[in-house]
């Protein structure tokens, strides 16, 4: 699947299962733009290092919301590895209200029909997890 986002002339594509090397702030601002985050300059600084991701995260808000429902917030938190400084991975944590086994079923629908088949062009960088609210 490609994504494209567009403001006027000029517009910029990806597809979600191929890097780029290089993504221009608007768009890395507008792929933020869709989620909530806990710290927006260092999910902008990690989605700049890793541009891998950013087609996954443009596209990945259709597909939560197929199985947790329209509207679902989601909020983006990067994580470091406490033994590797320099390992980090970004997390798509969706809200959910419901119970921990509700969570764990439409986490695994998720999986099965969209993430399991894309992840590997994420590069082990970008994860999704439950936030209960």
């Amino acid at each position: 699947m490609t994504i494209t986002l567009s403001a006027g002339q000029e517009s910029w594509s990806e597809s979600a299962t191929v890097a780029t090397r290089f993504m221009p702030a608007p768009w890395r601002d507008r792929v933020l733009a869709l989620y909530e985050c806990d710290d927006r300059d260092r999910a902008s600084a990690f989605i700049q290092r890793n541009p891998e991701v950013t087609g996954l995260l443009a596209e990945a808000p259709g597909h939560v919301e197929d199985w947790f429902g329209l509207g679902t917030p989601m909020t983006l938190r990067v994580y470091t590895h406490p033994e590797e400084e320099d390992a980090e991975e970004i997390f798509v944590l969706v809200h959910f209200p419901g119970s921990a086994e509700e969570a764990r079923k439409k986490l695994a629908l998720f999986d099965e029909r969209w993430w399991l088949d894309v992840a590997a062009a994420a590069g082990g960088r970008l994860g999704f997890d439950v936030l209960f609210v």
